[in-house]
């Protein structure tokens, strides 16, 4: 819209001709298109996040306008062992599949149990009272122990005894290759983590720049040194940076999710 007004004022006073001002229009009507475009696409997005919210879509959502601060896109803390360190010791998953270990260790230990011998201890003791007879009572008692061998079970337990070791070991390899999984998800997090944050710094860079650039073109056109391509061009790099400062920005915070959602933490 400032390219549009400053191309009519210079075409009021002859400066330029007719075609600036054509050309600044056309290019004010597509940033207008594009307005509307964008305000539709903010309407499906608040109408998709209200029922994602168990809401209906109508229902009106203010958002509060991102801090682009330091605070929002720091981590707690830059060591990647630490962080693979906290993921092997919150990830709920680990935890459920080493309890499964577990289970599969105690069945193991049940099957080899039956296959042992089985020792019983056996005691009595009994009194008899024969009052007729020249010894007028008697006292009873027995102790012993009992062994019982599994000769032959049909191979029963052999084969439990097989099968519970085979389930034990592959629970263990589940286990160590969760581990690793967790450990590269937090690595590949991390490591787009920083290439994002590295992707904002340059965007602010790229911004300041396009910024700079705008307003040397505008001048230039103002005192007639510059044509009405060279202004446009330079409003639409510097539309195209701001833009991408605000993609970058927002894929720093969804990286930064990712990493934290790897870890565990939340």
């Amino acid at each position: 819209k400032q390219s549009y007004d400053e191309a009519q004022k210079r075409y009021k006073l002859g400066m330029v001709s007719l075609s600036d001002i054509l050309q600044a229009k056309t290019r004010y009507e597509q940033a207008l298109l594009a307005v509307v475009q964008y305000e539709n696409q903010v309407k499906q997005f608040s109408g998709n996040l209200a029922v994602l919210l168990n809401l209906s879509p109508d229902t009106p959502i203010k958002l509060a306008k991102p801090t682009f601060d330091d605070k929002s896109i720091q981590i707690e803390s830059d060591n990647v062992q630490d962080m693979m360190k906290t993921a092997l010791a919150e990830r709920p998953e680990l935890r459920a599949q080493e309890s499964n270990t577990q289970a599969q260790k105690a069945n193991l230990t049940a099957a080899k149990t039956r296959m042992l011998p089985t020792i019983k201890a056996n005691a009595s003791a009994a009194y008899n009272d024969n009052w007729k007879y020249s010894s007028p009572y008697g006292i009873e008692n027995a102790a012993g122990l009992s062994i019982s061998m599994p000769l032959f079970s049909g191979f029963s337990n052999m084969y439990q005894t097989a099968q519970a070791s085979y389930q034990y070991k592959q629970s263990q390899n589940q286990t160590e290759n969760l581990k690793r999984q967790i450990e590269n998800e937090v690595w590949s997090a991390y490591q787009n983590y920083k290439t994002a944050f590295r992707s904002y710094e340059i965007s602010q860079t790229v911004l300041e720049s396009a910024e700079e650039n705008e307003r040397v073109a505008f001048r230039y056109y103002e005192v007639g040194k510059g044509d009405i391509i060279n202004l446009l061009t330079a409003v639409a790099q510097l539309a195209d940076a701001r833009q991408n400062k605000i993609t970058a920005f927002y894929s720093l915070l969804l990286s930064k999710a990712n990493l934290y959602k790897s870890i565990g933490k939340y």
